[in-house]
């Protein structure tokens, strides 16, 4: 159970050699906070400016200790330019180190939910930290899968968790959507596999497992079709036909399947 408070005065300035950074944090693919990126470079690159700097959150641990919670980039910048103090937002969290870790962790993902500048494989990475039921079951589902969520941008890769999420209110049709996925011999990177499994998803979930299952032809036209003819026709239907991303990669397929059989004679498929 969270239970924390914040203190938000002007005078809360911490020495930036007092800071730590938890190693739980930043371990590797299942770590939250990022290696230096691009903004550090920036900041170093123009210089520091206080006002643009914005507060970091810094939690104030019970034996005294401070752990940079949100704002790991802006610190690093600010020692490397030779800043030796930064504002910050002390926040207090009650329980064990572990209870007190996964605390720090909803907090981050709670402050950087909605920012462009985080990647979404970060926000997932502090939810799995913080016990997030939802997003541990669908870390479980994509591992059963053979796959992962992270930075980059690989093969059997997602870049984060937020729209693959709903899918989890039906890990059937979830989970066979991945096997397909899987069948797909083109290698893709991550953002190509989130509109893939959005496409699959929505296709089978419409007609059915076991009437897809039964139309080996439609399986077959989708290994032909391949990722880059799908996503350019779900591109289209986005941008053309104001149809939501899930559903144009569905109807996507939908159209290059109907396409490739109608020489062939066959039953075209449609959504019920």
């Amino acid at each position: 159970m969270s239970n924390w408070k914040e203190d938000l005065t002007p005078s809360d300035v911490f020495k930036i050699a007092e800071l730590k950074v938890c190693p739980a944090y930043v371990n590797g693919m299942d770590g939250y906070q990022r290696s230096e990126t691009i903004t550090v470079k920036k900041i170093v690159s123009n210089g520091w400016n206080p006002e643009l700097a914005g507060v970091i959150t810094v939690s104030i641990r019970p034996d005294g200790d401070k752990y940079i919670v949100d704002g790991f980039q802006r610190t690093t910048a600010a020692e490397k330019i030779g800043v030796r103090r930064i504002r910050g937002t002390p926040v207090y969290f009650k329980g064990s180190e572990e209870e007190i870790i996964a605390q720090e962790a909803a907090l981050f993902a709670k402050l950087n939910s909605d920012r462009t500048n985080v990647k979404s494989c970060y926000i997932h990475n502090s939810l799995l930290l913080a016990g997030d039921e939802k997003t541990k079951a669908l870390n479980d589902m994509l591992e059963l899968h053979g796959y992962s969520i992270g930075p980059s941008a690989k093969y059997k890769v997602f870049s984060g968790s937020k729209s693959l999420l709903p899918m989890m209110n039906k890990p059937e049709i979830f989970g066979y959507s991945l096997d397909m996925l899987t069948r797909l011999t083109m290698p893709q990177n991550h953002p190509t596999n989130t509109l893939l499994i959005r496409g699959l998803f929505e296709l089978i979930g419409r007609m059915g497992i076991e009437k897809f299952d039964e139309n080996e032809w439609i399986q077959d036209r989708i290994m032909n079709l391949g990722p880059e003819e799908i996503v350019k026709n779900a591109r289209n239907y986005k941008r053309f036909r104001n149809s939501g991303s899930s559903c144009a990669a569905g109807e996507a397929l939908l159209e290059l399947i109907n396409y490739r059989v109608l020489s062939e004679n066959k039953i075209r498929v449609r959504f019920d």
